[in-house]
């Protein structure tokens, strides 16, 4: 008796401070802005989307409106890369990096201007690269 009593006890206590945290949400934030400077009418044509810089993934897309103005809100706290890309999935430009934080969760005033071009964020990956595969296709030792 005294056994069931405990269990029951250790359930509860374990129910009550586990329970909130399987259900808690992860935070979120929003990126928001304009791509007048880079879209040209018609604005239907274009939207943007939001990549996570660690892992390249997409989290979000958006439409432009009829103002060349965008919103992708709920998304997770991360760094973000925002890209303006024509229907055809032709990237035009990239702005960022943008980190989102607990504290920090929105970021609304991207204005998406071309200045940089979108491989310069590129670059360092594809430098680490080259530096891989130079290591490895090196000269062989005078042993072989």
């Amino acid at each position: 008796m005294l056994m069931r009593r405990i269990t029951a006890f250790t359930v509860a206590v374990v129910l009550a401070f586990a329970g909130p945290l399987v259900f808690a949400q992860q935070p979120s934030g929003q990126l928001a802005g304009t791509a007048k400077d880079e879209a040209k009418k018609p604005y239907s044509d274009y939207f943007v989307r939001a990549r996570v810089v660690n892992s390249g993934v997409i989290a979000a897309t958006a439409p432009l409106d009829d103002s060349a103005k965008w919103v992708l809100p709920s998304l997770p706290t991360d760094r973000y890369v925002v890209e303006l890309v024509q229907a055809k999935n032709n990237v035009v430009c990239t702005e960022g990096p943008f980190a989102l934080t607990p504290t920090q969760p929105q970021k609304n005033d991207v204005n998406i201007s071309c200045g940089v071009p979108a491989l310069v964020w590129l670059l360092p990956a594809a430098a680490a690269a080259g530096i891989a595969v130079a290591v490895t296709r090196g000269p062989a030792s005078p042993s072989r």
